[in-house]
C-alpha cells in the first residue's frame, strides 16, 4: 500500500493526540479494514489478466457456486453479491457481450430473464478464482503460519456469524 501510512502509525497517533478512541474495538476495526485493502488490492493484480472487476468476478464466481444450470435471477444475484442493482445491470451486460453469461427468459415473471453462466464463463470463473486463491494464500502466508491462519479463521467466522445472527 504505497504513500499510506501504516497501522502502527495510525494507532500510535491516535494514542498520542485522541485516546478516547484508542481502543481495541477501534484497533481492530482499522486492521480489518486494511487487511481488506490489502486483499483487495491483491485480488485487482490477479484478476487483471482476466480483463475482469471485482463486481464482475463475484457475479461469475457466485455462479459457478450453483448447482447445475447454475443460473440465478437479477434479483437474487444482486442480493448474492456486494454490489449496486444499477452496477449490477452494467456488469451484467459487459459480461454477456463476452459470453461469460447469457440472459434466459424466465417463465414464471416476464419482466425478468434468469443470468446463467457459460461454459466459458464457468471455465473463466474457475481460473480466476484459482489465481485469487494464489494471491490470498501468498498474502496470508506472510502474516500467519498454519495455526495461526486456523484460529484467524475460525475467530472471524464465530465473529461474522454472531454479528449475522443478532
Amino acid at each position: 500500500m504505497e504513500n499510506k501510512h501504516s497501522i502502527a502509525e495510525l494507532i500510535h497517533r491516535a494514542q498520542r493526540h485522541w485516546p478516547e478512541i484508542a481502543t481495541p474495538e477501534n484497533d481492530i476495526a482499522l486492521c480489518l479494514i486494511r487487511l481488506h485493502d490489502l486483499a483487495m488490492e491483491q485480488s485487482a493484480l490477479r484478476l487483471a489478466p482476466f480483463e475482469l472487476s471485482q463486481a464482475a468476478f463475484e457475479v461469475l464466481v457466485t455462479l459457478r457456486s450453483l448447482p447445475h444450470p447454475r443460473m440465478l435471477t437479477p434479483t437474487e444475484l444482486y442480493h448474492a453479491v456486494l454490489i449496486t442493482s444499477g452496477g449490477m445491470t452494467k456488469i451484467l451486460k459487459h459480461l454477456e457481450i463476452r459470453g461469460d453469461i447469457e440472459r434466459l427468459e424466465n417463465e414464471q415473471d416476464k419482466r425478468s430473464k434468469y443470468v446463467k453462466l457459460t461454459a466459458q464463463g464457468c471455465e473463466l470463473a474457475e481460473k480466476a478464482m484459482q489465481a485469487v486463491n494464489e494471491g490470498d494464500h501468498l498474502l496470508l502466508e506472510k502474516a500467519f503460519d498454519t495455526d495461526e491462519l486456523n484460529q484467524f479463521r475460525q475467530l472471524l467466522l464465530t465473529a461474522v456469524h454472531r454479528l449475522e445472527s443478532t
